[in-house]
């Protein structure tokens, strides 16, 4: 990845030739990468979109120390929908914000936007410890249940991904309903 950032600065200059470009590069471990890439695969597969479904993490703010509050504004499609909401960290392990223990997906109807991780709705979130760097924060919305059998709260990305995968090529979304993905990179320090 840091062999393409001189690319992009060029191709920024070619096409805003009278602005200075400003290019910043994030460049993300091995297995965020690979997580991102797997997202990627099932949007090119049609079995997740974009656009339908808004994501706000803290206000705007992108950057979690270790202990502080995790609230996620959640902006629904158009229908009503099932979320999954999953936080993928740097090492290689998802975290299930809201699928414990077999229990069904929170549900948003149709255009609502809806804070989760409040405490004032009985929700704690906190940001964890180390290691520390880029992760990501992944909410899908189906207007249908996706059924994943009882999962650990904690387990690998690329089990989760695999099964998700599978189970998403298994259901059938409504027409004009499709499944929505949206997704936030953050930061975590300690």
């Amino acid at each position: 990845m840091p062999g393409r950032r001189p690319g992009v600065i060029q191709l920024a200059e070619r096409l805003f030739p009278d602005e200075r470009a400003e290019v910043t590069v994030d460049v993300v471990p091995p297995p965020l990468c690979r997580t991102l890439g797997e997202l990627q695969a099932m949007r090119t597969a049609g079995l997740l979109g974009e656009g339908a479904l808004g994501l706000r993490l803290n206000n705007g703010s992108l950057l979690l120390r270790e202990g502080n509050p995790i609230k996620l504004e959640v902006r629904g499609p158009a229908y009503p929908s099932n979320l999954r909401i999953d936080y993928f960290t740097v090492d290689g392990k998802v975290l299930h914000l809201m699928r414990e223990g077999g229990q069904p997906a929170s549900k948003l109807p149709a255009g609502t936007t809806r804070i989760f991780g409040d405490p004032a709705n009985g929700q704690i979130w906190n940001a964890g410890g180390a290691p520390f760097g880029t992760e990501l924060i992944c909410v899908i919305a189906t207007a249908l249940p996706v059924d994943l059998g009882s999962r650990s709260q904690v387990e690998e990305a690329s089990d989760y991904l695999r099964d998700l995968r599978r189970a998403l090529r298994e259901a059938n979304a409504p027409s004009g309903q499709p499944n929505a993905l949206a997704t936030l990179l953050v930061k975590t320090a300690p």
